[in-house]
């Protein structure tokens, strides 16, 4: 009988190396947000909104446009989220002490539910490859964002949260 236990556990964990092998090699998704998690977020950026723009004095610049997410290839979406939402979280997000308190609030709750949305909370996998034309797009983002002041650039990209909101509700 303990024999017989000790083969089916050692199949279970053959199993389970398997398994992880597969979610590290396997082509997948690591971000799999859903429209509930969307919608939060949406929720907590639209209290912040107002602010944000009225606090955004270069509205002739973009960091992150919109009509360029809507012509990444579905085979690139998946990575250029991974991607994009790594750059908020190590660029914007890191940066929110340089806004006022109202919107570093509602920041860190953006940021949590951002980081909710990783198979492994806040890990955002960079192995995934863009093509060329996708990764051209997430550079110009972060030279874009680089151009302007850190105070100017994470000002901006919080109020293009919009944006990228709006394209990840297109993608389910």
């Amino acid at each position: 009988m303990k024999r017989y236990v000790l083969c089916i556990a050692s199949v279970f964990l053959m199993y389970i190396n398997i398994a992880m092998s597969r979610v590290l090699f396997l082509p997948t998704c690591e971000v799999s947000p859903t429209s509930d998690q969307i919608t939060e977020i949406r929720e907590i950026f639209n209290t912040i909104r107002s602010s944000i723009k009225s606090q955004d004095k270069f509205i002739h610049t973009q960091t992150l446009v919109k009509s360029s997410l809507e012509k990444i290839p579905p085979s690139d979406q998946c990575c250029f989220l991974q991607k994009i939402l790594h750059f908020y979280m190590t660029n914007v997000f890191q940066h929110d002490s340089l806004l006022d308190t109202y919107i570093q609030a509602s920041s860190s709750k953006i940021a949590n539910s951002i980081c909710a949305l990783t198979k492994v909370p806040c890990q955002f996998s960079n192995n995934c490859k863009p093509s060329t034309m996708t990764m051209k797009k997430l550079e110009i983002v972060e030279q874009n964002f680089k151009k302007l002041n850190l105070h100017e650039a994470v000002t901006k990209a919080f109020r293009e949260l919009d944006i990228l909101l709006t394209w990840m509700e297109s993608l389910q």
